[in-house]
């Protein structure tokens, strides 16, 4: 109405503006998608799993996130180390199945083992090289953290993390400390691959918006127009009302830790949800199962056949409307300030996270930062390095230009 009289919206400061979602561009770019591994996959405080996962000695877990492999493992004082999943000799994994127990951490490739404190044990026949010096290649460390209700947190930063874990989530484990962990035991694991961009993966899961429309069992069993999603100390608490306050089987928790996981516990069981970036337009949900000792085979089967369900439909909606972010014709779109808050909260975030780094990089004219890269120090500091690497470069960089010159023609 307003147009007709030829106001538009700046001349009608008194309309708030729109809460708009991020470009699609973001959801598909690859220089974003790398931009992502710098500035919040590379130094921002991750939660992956639970203390329960390990029980002695050589326990382990590996993951992959965002391209960057890395694993935990329990040494003999039941101290949870971590380390990037990669052999200081011809770089080969060192773990190479999801999760297990060893007695010694060995590589395959050429026989390099380590110690559960990353200190390397073993190199065959190097005994033979003069001034060999083992201290020099142990495995590269990863911070790790743990929560007081046992969930275990890593930070891929080369050394202190310029991020302190109190600084994103100070009490944000303190809602998870009313529930008894001890009373659950780690069941199963299953993944998920998505054709989605890790955001919308997880723009989805911290709304309930699309609920009626979606998800039959969550609105057959809650009462949608109680669903809250409010942002707390670095997490989205979302706040679900069942219709029938006496069905214990479907009573939840459920709470997103920035940047990537979520954790829903019930009476029955309770679950991680990893919802991790594979490409810029690729990504994967790990589920990490945990049952409750008192739960029956109907009532664990039961919860697990709900949340199959909800995930299958949730899949369906992220890898359709990646199909259109992917074309070039959506450019945004208004969301709900209140139905979703829970995305604008975490594309907000984001969207800090990324600039701040790339202003960073812009200071020092371009170059990329990256905080998961350890400092060149010891006996890797030669020159030697230092001029292939600046070979290396300067190739890249004259690669760029030749590339913008063909674009410019």
């Amino acid at each position: 109405m307003l147009r007709l009289f030829g106001i538009t919206q700046a001349e009608n400061p008194s309309k708030p503006p729109p809460t708009r979602s991020l470009p699609s561009s973001w959801y598909r770019s690859p220089a974003m998608y790398e931009l992502e591994r710098r500035s919040i996959f590379s130094q921002r405080w991750i939660l992956v799993t639970h203390t329960l996962r390990f029980a002695k000695a050589g326990d382990f877990l590996s993951f992959t996130y965002a391209g960057f492999s890395f694993f935990l493992v329990q040494d003999r004082d039941g101290i949870i180390n971590g380390f990037h999943n990669i052999c200081r000799h011809r770089a080969y994994p060192i773990v190479e199945a999801p999760s297990g127990s060893a007695s010694i951490l060995s590589c395959k490739y050429h026989g390099w083992s380590y110690g559960f404190k990353g200190n390397l044990a073993k190199a065959p026949r190097f005994d033979t090289v003069e001034g060999f010096d083992k201290t020099q290649h142990g495995l590269l460390p990863i911070n790790v953290h743990i929560d007081k209700a046992g969930f275990v947190w890593v930070n891929l930063e080369a050394g202190p993390p310029s991020v302190r874990w109190e600084t994103d989530f100070e009490d944000a484990d303190a809602k998870m400390t009313k529930f008894d962990f001890d009373e659950y035991s780690f069941d199963h694991c299953w993944d998920m691959d998505l054709d989605a961009n890790w955001k919308g993966v997880i723009d989805n899961y911290n709304e309930c918006y699309h609920c009626p429309t979606s998800h039959p069992l969550i609105a057959g069993a809650s009462d949608l127009t109680k669903y809250r999603v409010e942002p707390k100390a670095g997490c989205l608490e979302h706040t679900i009302v069942n219709k029938d306050s006496t069905e214990k089987d479907l009573k939840r928790s459920i709470t997103f830790f920035y940047p990537s996981t979520s954790v829903t516990v019930t009476d029955n069981f309770f679950y991680i949800q990893r919802m991790i970036p594979v490409t810029a337009t690729t990504s994967r949900i790990e589920n990490e199962v945990y049952r409750h000792k008192n739960a029956s085979d109907e009532q664990f089967a039961n919860i697990n056949k709900f949340y199959h369900q909800v995930l299958e439909e949730d899949k369906t909606l992220c890898d359709g409307a990646q199909r259109n972010l992917n074309s070039g014709v959506y450019v945004n779109g208004e969301l709900h300030p209140q139905k979703e808050k829970g995305p604008l909260y975490f594309q907000d975030t984001v969207r800090r996270h990324v600039m701040g780094h790339r202003e960073k990089e812009e200071q020092q004219g371009g170059k990329e930062i990256w905080p998961a890269v350890p400092k060149i120090a010891g006996e890797m500091e030669t020159a030697k390095l230092e001029e292939e690497e600046r070979f290396c470069s300067r190739l890249e960089a004259a690669s760029c230009m030749s590339t913008n010159a063909e674009l410019v023609w």
